[in-house]
């Protein structure tokens, strides 16, 4: 059985789970035939407010959960997961001429710098016995004596219904069960299948034809924007920072002139939100029933922190 990292900020975490068999009942057929112009619509815009609170409610899951731990008298807490940004993150690649010639790509920021990383030195956590650090992570996300599930085409995921993780999504959500298939549904079975008719886009297809081009004629060999990221990531990652970071704002300045010349963001986003409805107006009641429970998760966090 699979359990997804329940502290990664992305909210793939929006999986909790479910039992999906009693469960369905509002879900739409994917298979069924073309959406409706308002069933895209309406889902468009659901999961448009789905991205602006996921984090701010995974925030708030974080603090209440903390909350828990310390009224059961846990005093050592381990350091906060650092988020690890995309160093070429999904969605349009969007870059003007002025970022560009200022701060390049900002890789140097995100791919790190093996000289200056180094621990947080949180030592009560790292002097902590072994023991206690077991009984923290038992109390935190809870055991597997009482669980909830959710089987998905690509799986079967689960929670456990203990600890102080599951106390915080009770006083979020509510329906532990209904937050994972939903939350489930949205990022690992609907999201993927948006990126896959973006990439398979016949005009998004031209586009990049006529940014590489441009490209070409810069002097530079890439066939789409991320492939000129991804280059750069690579000189960062053999450790080549100077060379990197000269290459960086090179391509980057390039990258921004042809995006322009290309017409890219404005045919990306074009793109991407016509397959956002298609994908998510085939589950239009799951992905508003997702977004409502969201909206209503912040304010039931908000007042359990007052």
């Amino acid at each position: 059985m699979r359990r997804p990292d329940m502290l990664n900020k992305s909210f793939a975490v929006a999986a909790s789970a479910v039992f999906v068999a009693a469960l369905t009942g509002c879900s739409v057929d994917s298979s069924a035939g073309p959406v409706s112009p308002a069933d895209a619509a309406k889902a468009s815009s659901a999961w448009v407010e789905i991205q602006q609170r996921k984090e701010e409610v995974s925030n708030l899951e974080t603090l209440i959960a903390k909350k828990c731990m310390k009224d059961a008298h846990y005093k050592v807490f381990p350091s906060p997961i650092k988020a690890i940004p995309d160093v070429v993150p999904e969605g349009t690649l969007s870059l003007t001429e002025g970022e560009a010639k200022k701060n390049g790509y900002r890789l140097s920021e995100v791919t790190g710098n093996p000289e200056k990383d180094d621990d947080d030195g949180n030592l009560e956590w790292e002097n902590s016995t072994q023991e206690y650090k077991k009984k923290y992570s038992v109390a935190y996300f809870g055991d597997d004596a009482s669980s909830v599930s959710y089987s998905s085409p690509q799986g079967e995921t689960s929670i456990s219904t203990t600890g102080c993780l599951a106390e915080a999504r009770k006083t979020l959500y509510g329906d532990l069960e209904r937050m994972l298939r939903l939350g489930w549904i949205e990022s690992n079975e609907l999201k993927p299948l948006v990126g896959k008719k973006v990439s398979a886009d016949p005009d998004l297809a031209d586009v990049h034809k006529k940014w590489s081009s441009c490209m070409k004629e810069k002097n530079f060999q890439y066939g789409e924007p991320a492939q000129a990221r991804k280059a750069v990531v690579s000189l960062y990652e053999k450790g080549e920072r100077e060379k990197a970071k000269s290459q960086e704002m090179e391509t980057a300045l390039a990258d921004a002139q042809c995006q322009q010349v290309s017409g890219y963001v404005a045919t990306y986003q074009a793109v991407e939100k016509k397959a956002t409805g298609e994908v998510y107006g085939k589950k239009v009641e799951d992905i508003v029933a997702w977004r409502d429970m969201l909206i209503k998760a912040r304010e039931n966090g908000l007042a359990a922190l007052r």
